[in-house]
């Protein structure tokens, strides 16, 4: 006759090689976009993503060995003076970054500052956004 012991072996076996073969999740990388001067419009590919400072959400492969290419973006501010984003995910990258995107030296700065300045003012930034917090959270799958 076998024991107990003996018949909870293969069990016991079964649910640690179980626990061991879970598959790994995606790694995320946030990005905060920030404008200067603030309120400009974020585009992807597929059209608006939303005003700025918007923080975005990256998956970015498993195991990935060398860097990949993000989505591209651009900015564009109310007096139509626009900016391209290039963004990439290497190995080792910290999994929250910042930056900060200057409006380009052409006319109509004077215009992005009001636009700013007034949509602050009339109280239309989504909810969290005045207090300096992202209040658009949106994921965007990586070119692999």
């Amino acid at each position: 006759m076998e024991s107990p012991r003996s018949a909870l072996a293969p069990l016991l076996l079964v649910v640690v090689l179980c626990g061991c073969a879970a598959t790994p999740t995606a790694p995320k990388m946030s990005v905060a976009f920030v404008t200067d001067p603030p309120n400009a419009s974020l585009y992807a590919t597929s059209g608006i993503v939303g005003p700025t400072p918007l923080t975005l959400h990256y998956d970015i492969p498993v195991n990935f060995t060398s860097c990949v290419e993000l989505e591209g973006l651009h900015v564009v501010w109310a007096s139509g003076a626009w900016q391209a984003i290039e963004l990439s995910a290497c190995p080792g990258d910290a999994p929250e970054r910042q930056f900060t995107i200057r409006r380009p030296a052409v006319p109509g700065r004077d215009v992005d500052l009001w636009y700013a300045t007034r949509i602050t003012d009339l109280g239309l930034l989504p909810a969290d956004q005045g207090n300096g917090q992202n209040a658009a959270i949106t994921t965007v799958a990586s070119k692999r």
